[in-house]
């Protein structure tokens, strides 16, 4: 291989590694927006459009990336003006509404606004960068086996006990655990902790190297004839399958007790 070839290469493997380095970190894809009204009966705010989404990347690398001319799509469309740079450990916050955002949460530099809109039952972003190259993407859920609690609050306000009004324009995000584990997996995937305050422009709260693996499927049944009915002093069979990370493999395991 010629010499000039061998640095091209290396050039292309730093380059990628860079890119590798920023993920998609945080999504919060549907805030508690409970509709609040004037003295004089018109709304304090516009809320139809989800005005307090917003998406954070993180870079998880020792060195800062240009991020000019990268692009958010699918959910939502955004390209980042010349001059983008993330640093080494640093956030990058984009929102629909970047006024709305900086307010609640009391930050700034946060980039938008995005085109589009986050969907509240499930959707995709992917992250690209100058030229379409797909550096991370993540298509969620709020529906098993993704963290069903990061919409909103979970439930509503009567399954729940309490009033959402203390979490208004927030509650829980979803956050990733690993930044190296997969990105489409749910298990990477945690809804912030209740109370439910997400964490634009900060870690998340729960970190891992290593994300737990969760279940995807359950089953209870009699242990001795495997009815599905359970009948007093029977033992009784609880069969999960559970998704791990690595492989994305559904793995069984049984527990018998009486």
């Amino acid at each position: 291989m010629h010499l000039i070839s061998i640095y091209f290469v290396i050039a292309l493997f730093l380059l990628s590694s860079a890119h590798a380095q920023v993920v998609v970190n945080e999504i919060q894809y549907k805030p508690v927006e409970l509709d609040a009204f004037n003295p004089d009966g018109t709304p304090v705010l516009d809320l139809t459009e989800d005005v307090h989404e917003f998406i954070e990347l993180r870079n998880a690398g020792a060195s800062a990336v240009d991020m000019s001319g990268w692009k958010l799509t699918d959910g939502v469309s955004y390209t980042f003006p010349a001059g983008t740079n993330v640093a080494a450990g640093g956030f990058v916050m984009i929102a629909k509404n970047v006024a709305r955002i900086q307010t609640v949460y009391g930050i700034t530099g946060v980039l938008g606004p995005w085109m589009g809109k986050l969907s509240n039952s499930g959707d995709t972003v992917r992250l690209k960068d100058s030229g379409g190259v797909i550096v991370d993407a993540v298509s969620y859920s709020s529906g098993f086996p993704w963290a069903q609690s990061a919409a909103g609050l979970g439930a509503n306000p009567d399954f729940l006990g309490i009033s959402l009004t203390p979490y208004q324009y927030k509650g829980r995000s979803l956050q990733r655990v690993s930044p190296t584990a997969t990105s489409n997996d749910a298990a990477n995937w945690l809804a912030s902790p209740f109370p439910g305050n997400p964490t634009p422009g900060t870690a998340n709260t729960v970190t891992r190297a290593i994300p737990k693996p969760v279940v995807v499927a359950l089953s209870i049944f009699q242990n001795d004839d495997e009815s599905p009915v359970i009948r007093t002093a029977h033992a009784v069979r609880v069969e999960c399958d559970f998704l791990q990370h690595r492989d994305a493999e559904r793995r069984r395991t049984a527990m018998v007790g009486g």
